[in-house]
């Protein structure tokens, strides 16, 4: 459990080199954790592209807000799909399974989680200091990571993703998308593993975290 304090002083933060890692491809920014606002909220700065965007996932203790700074995205979510620009906002409940594709060839985005939590996930699993603010050149991303590892890693902070036949199923639009970019680049292998390495509950989705 993450040690938040009672009290909190004012700060003023933007992207830089100290405050941003290489997270799964991506460059992420800090701009407020959970140990500075008493565990009530994280908020980042995502610049990604194309094909390296999550898995379809769900959150079992957080909600999430994606807000478009520059590119477009398209969220699906609930049965829905949304194309969102510069200057729109995407809600994505705690306990609904979303996913999102990148349709510009990149996107800069605000990632707001409540409660917090989630940012030391993004920690773990990028880990990496950023000596600049550019996209990494070579990288692991979620295509090419061992999908048992951040099945693994993700249950730990409620973060289930769904198995590829579940994706499909609630997503089809989502899945061929997805078949254009991210399946392309590593072929049907990782997918594939995702489905024999990580336990599954009835619904497809990852147990792991259930157990925890």
């Amino acid at each position: 459990m993450q040690n938040h304090t009672l009290f909190r002083s004012a700060h003023k933060r933007c992207p830089s080199a100290e405050t941003t890692i290489h997270y799964m491809g991506s460059s992420m920014t800090f701009l407020a954790e959970g140990h500075e606002t008493g565990g009530r909220f994280a908020m980042m700065e995502c610049l990604a592209k194309s094909g390296n965007e999550p898995p379809p996932h769900l959150h079992e203790r957080e909600d999430e807000w994606l807000y478009i700074l520059e590119g477009e995205i398209e969220g699906h979510v609930d049965g829905a799909t949304f194309r969102v620009g510069p200057g729109e906002c995407l809600f994505l409940p705690k306990l609904k399974p979303h996913a999102w594709t990148i349709l510009s060839e990149r996107t800069r985005l605000l990632v707001l989680v409540a409660p917090a939590g989630l940012d030391h996930y993004f920690r773990i699993m990028g880990g990496e200091a950023a000596q600049n603010l550019e996209l990494p050149e070579e990288a692991i991303t979620y295509s090419k990571d061992d999908p048992d590892h951040h099945a693994r890693v993700g249950a730990e902070f409620g973060l289930r993703f769904l198995s590829p036949e579940k994706a499909a199923e609630l997503f089809p639009k989502y899945a061929e998308l997805a078949s254009a970019s991210r399946l392309d680049s590593i072929g049907m292998n990782g997918e594939q593993r995702l489905s024999s390495l990580v336990e599954q509950d009835e619904d497809g989705i990852t147990a792991t975290s259930r157990a925890r």
